[in-house]
């Protein structure tokens, strides 16, 4: 989340995934330019981007 270029994912506050960890979610997909760098940066390897 912190190499997005458009500052636009965040950690969800209300939700806990397995692991306990708040998963990371985009806050405005409108603004998303796909630049796949969330993707390439995720150390889970769990983001895919569809455009």
């Amino acid at each position: 989340m912190h190499f997005c270029p458009q500052k636009i994912i965040r950690l969800a506050p209300d939700r806990m995934n397995p692991s306990g960890y708040h998963p990371a979610e985009v806050v405005e997909q409108e603004r998303c330019t796909s630049c796949r760098i969330c993707a390439l940066m995720c150390p889970d390897v769990v983001i895919e981007v569809y455009r």
